[in-house]
């Protein structure tokens, strides 16, 4: 069976699907997976949205003294003030954690994944370098 959701998936299985595909959550694993193989500033062209409009997956390094550190996801705005995404962020320890809960905090020296339309990813870039 296939399903959009998450939460459809649990439902389609416990009516008896055997298996349930996640097209677009395929797709962002492996938009994922290749953004964590660029540089930090490397962009990676996912297409353009309907209206035309270049959307990328972007990495960006969160400098000392950034508007970002310390914050949650959910508290940095990203999503809600640029349209931004964060699909994964690499700690500074190595770490990778691939779609990071909201509650997550944003350290110095880590390396947000994100995703949407370029000049937006841009705004969040300068908000990164502090």
């Amino acid at each position: 069976s296939r399903a959009l959701y998450e939460v459809a998936e649990k439902r389609l299985k416990k009516g008896g699907a055997d298996m349930v595909i996640l097209p677009y959550k395929i797709a962002s694993d492996h938009a994922l997976h290749a953004a964590v193989s660029l540089t930090p500033g490397m962009n990676l062209e996912l297409g353009k949205s309907s209206i035309g409009i270049p959307v990328s997956v972007r990495e960006v390094e969160v400098s000392t003294g950034s508007a970002l550190a310390e914050k949650s996801i959910d508290d940095s705005n990203l999503k809600s003030e640029f349209g931004i995404l964060v699909i994964g962020i690499k700690k500074k320890t190595g770490e990778v954690h691939i779609n990071p809960e909201s509650t997550e905090l944003i350290h110095e020296g880590d390396i947000l994944v994100l995703a949407g339309e370029n000049s937006n990813i841009a705004k969040v870039q300068a908000l990164c370098v502090g």
